[in-house]
């Protein structure tokens, strides 16, 4: 099939996702070869089936060892037994900072979180992510506003 330029599987989810008023982070998307990856960018997970091209192995989140219609069925499976948890953790991280280490600190919200709580008027709203000096010996980081 060919279609106009700019139009691919990305525009095309984008427009249904708008229609039905989801967001791409909700969307799991399976591919199989090099047309798929905008596509599969645009998705919250993309996983990719046996068959799959090593390209597209290599860029997605989940890569299933069923090929065809049978890696979809393993997707099923594993995101009814693990939901987010499919998701690698660095994926989908908010990075607030670099580590003494010089590794990226994130909060990744499948596998932590932060609550930020407390008084009217005690800065909550001006939360800032942690510069390197903030980290103490234990690589704990003291909130500071």
């Amino acid at each position: 099939m060919k279609l106009p330029s700019g139009i691919n599987k990305a525009t095309g989810l984008k427009v249904a996702l708008a229609e039905v008023e989801l967001s791409p982070h909700n969307v799991i998307g399976v591919g199989d070869a090099e047309n798929d990856f905008a596509f599969l960018e645009a998705c919250g997970c993309s996983a990719a089936v046996g068959n799959a091209t090593p390209a597209l192995k290599d860029t997605v989140d989940v890569v299933l060892e069923g090929c065809r219609g049978r890696g979809v069925v393993e997707l099923i499976e594993q995101i009814v037994a693990k939901d987010a948890g499919i998701i690698p953790a660095g994926r989908h991280g908010i990075r607030v900072g670099i580590d003494r280490n010089g590794d990226e600190v994130q909060i990744v919200p499948y596998a932590g979180s932060l609550l930020i709580s407390g008084s009217s008027g005690i800065g909550k709203s001006k939360f800032r992510p942690p510069d390197i000096a903030d980290f103490d010996d234990r690589n704990h980081w003291p909130f500071r506003t």
